[in-house]
């Protein structure tokens, strides 16, 4: 997936410590699955931090400047920063997780714009409109911040209760209603799993359904539908 969105890839060869560890062999292994050079590679141990640095060093000179959004609403090539719209609040959902005190938390990738507390966005697969109660970055711990620009990456907060809402590949909006951008590649989860689930206790069926309830707003692969069974 990382070479199919054209993503920039650096090999990091872990554990080169371990008295079974073949170096060798797995450079190759790496060279055949992605195509790189082997020089490219770079063998580290993370337990004794043999060549660590150079891994930091790498995603500075490797790692292009982030990408923005045009007039057109396409993701501009790296470098191409002429044609950015300001009045475009244009983000990537690439992660979310669900916090008790405060609900949803959104992971997000900034590609036009600047998002701050009190803005209204909009979840472009569900249309939801939000508020925006905090916004940060990540340092790793949540760090709050005034505001998030294009380019970067962090969090909002926006009271959402459950991660469906939220959902992984999703575009955050805010702008003119005719000139909406939506982020391409946003798909669907699939469900590849199925069970019918029944309480042995049919009493216990409202605390079950509650139950699957508060488990959905944990996992947003999870769905379910109510039906009934005389027989179960």
């Amino acid at each position: 997936m990382a070479i199919e969105h054209d993503l920039v890839i650096i090999p990091v060869l872990n554990k080169i410590d371990l008295p079974s560890a073949d170096i060798p062999r797995v450079t190759q292994e790496i060279v055949s699955l992605i195509g790189c050079n082997p020089e490219d590679i770079i063998p580290i141990s993370a337990k004794v931090g043999t060549n660590v640095g150079t891994v930091l060093d790498a995603i500075v000179e490797r790692i292009p400047e982030p990408r923005t959004i045009s007039h057109e609403g396409k993701i501009l090539p790296h470098g191409d920063h002429k044609k950015i719209r300001e009045d475009l609040k244009v983000g990537l959902i690439f992660d979310s997780q669900y916090d008790s005190y405060r609900g949803v938390v959104i992971y997000i990738k900034l590609f036009s714009g600047s998002i701050r507390r009190g803005d209204t966005l909009k979840l472009m697969s569900t249309d939801t409109t939000v508020t925006v109660n905090e916004v940060g970055c990540f340092k790793p711990e949540y760090f709050p911040l005034e505001s998030l620009n294009a380019g970067e990456i962090g969090y909002i907060v926006t009271g959402i209760k459950t991660l469906q809402e939220a959902r992984v590949g999703d575009t955050v909006f805010a702008g003119p209603e005719e000139q909406r951008v939506r982020i391409p590649g946003f798909k669907q989860i699939t469900p590849f799993v199925f069970a019918g689930v029944y309480p042995v206790d049919t009493e216990e069926y409202n605390q079950l359904k509650t139950d699957i309830e508060k488990l959905k707003m944990n996992d947003s692969s999870l769905t379910s539908e109510h039906e009934v069974s005389p027989a179960l």
